[in-house]
């Protein structure tokens, strides 16, 4: 008996694997809106990333930051401010509030593959990887990843196939160790690298 449930098993899996396989070849408008997505966001990010740096570069003249780069490169991480990578802090003083404090507001962006763009200031968010799977879906399936194991797994607790999946794809991608406070310098392999380069 047990034999014939684990037959039909794989019956099933081999049936679902080449359905799948059928409708993910199918043209669809679903499948043109997202790739005219991907399209539109590679140019939204080069127009909004070129902006911040130009904010920036007015806010802080380049000799300035050479100077700043000397110091960072004799004292080390503690004046780390000057990194070459794809993040921008951004910081303004507002008027006081009803009990005479001074007002900030601040939002950090990391234009990275797996940075953020919301003006919070997190690493290694699911959203990141969410973000990361999707633009480099072909790639990833290419190399035998499951770029959809996140969708698929929606609304279910974590577990180790999901674990398993979403590390290989994150592998694959060359994401790094996320427990520094940037991003991008420790995804300096692979499709990672590539997105990352400022």
């Amino acid at each position: 008996m047990s034999a014939k449930i684990r037959m039909n098993t794989e019956y099933r899996n081999k049936f679902y694997n080449r359905i799948k396989d059928v409708f993910e070849k199918e043209e669809t408008q679903e499948q043109q809106a997202f790739l005219q997505a991907r399209e539109n966001f590679d140019v939204a990010q080069k127009t909004t990333f070129d902006l911040a740096k130009q904010v920036v570069e007015r806010s802080y003249p380049k000799e300035d930051v050479d100077t700043l780069r000397v110091f960072k490169k004799k004292y080390g991480e503690p004046c780390d401010v000057v990194a070459k990578d794809k993040c921008f802090y951004f910081a303004h003083q507002e008027d006081v509030d009803d009990e005479g404090e001074s007002k900030e507001t601040k939002s950090h962006f990391d234009f990275g593959l797996f940075g953020n763009l919301n003006g919070q200031e997190h690493y290694g968010s699911d959203d990141s990887d969410h973000f990361a799977h999707a633009y480099f879906r072909e790639e990833l399936k290419a190399k035998g990843c499951n770029p959809d194991i996140i969708a698929q797994q929606s609304g279910k607790d974590s577990n180790p196939h999901k674990t398993k999946h979403v590390d290989m794809c994150n592998k694959a991608l060359g994401k790094g160790n996320t427990s520094h406070y940037s991003d991008s310098e420790h995804n300096s392999i692979g499709l990672a690298k590539d997105f990352n380069a400022p």
